[in-house]
């Protein structure tokens, strides 16, 4: 397994596609392959490490010469910590290297792609030498490392293969020793970001409200809401997103988690006034320099 230094990575790619180029060439086989996306886990509490692997299922046997993947992961709820690497049970990986921003210089075609914003992409590739070639039925490409960030929703946050493909221009590839296409099949992952909460119900005054909070079991819990919007970071614990020096700033239940999600019910007050005002809702969890906020929800009552 040789090391590069950064500078040489971009020659390095260069040629190491060409290798790969005849890819495009060639008639593509029916599906005998594919590349999974693989969690450490599939909920991870904010401020927590979390890991992807990236591995390549053949179960045909096929001789494998090289690869290139990329995929999309999401900058606002997930921070790559480290660079995509092998390990010592990688396969593969007499060549390898990536673009993967913040670990990387980016798309100068796609710069949406590697901006640290939202959605970014991750693009590695991996080239055999001829004593190593692949032919069992799964192997390890590389490692990602993350640690997760305050959840941005409640549902589970996809890491997806191929997206941006056609804005970067990256395809995803499997190749056998001849550069012949390997037809692909893909499973990508998804990971739920705790706390989180999710708000339904009757948004008038009088109506009944379900705040719906995931995390793990044992964590004391606390809701809370205010009419008046206002971004405060308050470091590990996260970004409180309205003003709970409010008037209107109302502590609506608490608790502690069980196995599953709480259910906290509340009905909003039978008062006109309120018509037309916003309510803004977080969750506070842990304790000590554990605790972390959830994602906020809104909903505006009419």
């Amino acid at each position: 397994n040789r090391q590069y230094p950064p500078f040489a990575f971009f020659t390095l790619m260069k040629r190491s596609l060409l290798t790969l180029s005849l890819l495009t060439l060639s008639t593509p086989l029916l599906a005998q392959a594919g590349f999974r996306l693989e969690s450490s886990a599939s909920s991870v509490r904010s401020g927590d490490s979390v890991m992807l692997d990236v591995l390549v299922d053949n179960p045909n046997g096929l001789q494998i010469a090289g690869y290139q993947i990329q995929f999309g992961w999401d900058a606002e709820t997930l921070e790559m910590v480290g660079p995509p690497a092998v390990t010592s049970s990688s396969v593969l990986l007499d060549i390898f290297g990536t673009n993967s921003p913040p670990f990387g210089n980016g798309f100068s075609n796609c710069p949406d792609a590697g901006n640290g914003l939202s959605r970014e992409a991750s693009f590695s590739l991996g080239v055999a030498l001829p004593s190593n070639i692949f032919s069992g039925s799964v192997g390890h490409l590389f490692r990602v490392p993350y640690v997760a960030k305050q959840a941005s929703q409640q549902a589970p946050v996809p890491l997806l293969i191929t997206e941006f493909e056609s804005c970067t221009g990256n395809s995803t590839l499997l190749s056998d020793p001849t550069g012949t296409a390997i037809s692909l099949s893909y499973i990508d992952t998804s990971v739920e970001i705790t706390p989180n909460l999710s708000v339904t119900g009757a948004f008038q005054p009088g109506g009944q409200v379900d705040f719906e909070i995931h995390e793990r079991p044992g964590e004391v819990w606390r809701l809370a809401v205010s009419l008046e919007y206002l971004e405060t970071n308050i470091g590990s614990m996260g970004t409180l997103y309205f003003n709970h020096s409010s008037p209107s700033f109302r502590v609506l239940g608490m608790g502690t988690m069980g196995a599953g999600p709480e259910i906290a019910t509340v009905t909003i007050p039978g008062l006109p006034v309120l018509i037309g005002q916003t309510v803004y809702a977080q969750t506070l969890t842990g304790t000590g320099l554990a605790q972390r906020l959830s994602n906020m929800v809104s909903f505006v009552i009419t």
